[in-house]
């Protein structure tokens, strides 16, 4: 019974110097969308409409993390804006009705859905180029991968792909 106890106690001994650190705190930020009257998230639903005409998507950030690319709306007018982490939101010229951001890996473009296709816009200048009209409806989400693809969800569509300089195409297929 001793050495069970003893046992007992050294393992007991271990437990208590092995334990895991305590958690970390959590932190809680805020960033303001000034001069976005609000930030422009939440869609729609069949009995909710928070934010008509909302972004499923409302946010992406730069791969550095350090801007945040947001869909807000001022004055009822809805597009992109950036917002630097050390610094003011301003917005994205060209990119108004804009909906479901993606910043390129390299952090030099934001594509997004508006007026029925999906567009892309170099951050920090005003031409905007179509990249795949004829998407009615907007994705269900965009990302770009490292090669500079360009996948989106088309709801009961699956998965679709943007080559550099060609047409979508599918990725997958439901069913």
């Amino acid at each position: 019974i001793a050495g069970a106890l003893l046992i007992f106690a050294a393992g007991a001994g271990v437990m208590w110097v092995l334990r895991p650190a305590e958690q970390a705190k959590r932190v809680h930020a805020s960033l303001s969308v000034h001069p976005a009257d609000e930030l422009n998230a939440g869609g729609s639903s069949l009995t909710w409409n928070p934010t008509p005409g909302g972004s499923r998507t409302a946010l992406a950030w730069t791969p550095d993390g350090q801007a945040l690319i947001f869909v807000g709306r001022r004055n009822g007018v809805q597009q992109l804006y950036m917002r630097p982490l050390d610094g003011e939101a301003r917005p994205l010229p060209g990119t108004e009705g804009a909906r479901v951001p993606a910043v390129s890996h390299d952090g030099q473009w934001v594509a997004f859905w508006s007026m029925g296709a999906i567009r892309k816009v170099r951050i920090g200048e005003d031409s905007v180029t179509v990249l795949a009209p004829g998407i009615a409806a907007p994705p269900a989400g965009m990302a770009w991968d490292e090669s500079g693809r360009l996948l989106f969800g088309r709801e009961s569509r699956g998965i679709w792909q943007i080559l550099p300089g060609s047409e979508p195409a599918a990725v997958t297929t439901v069913g």
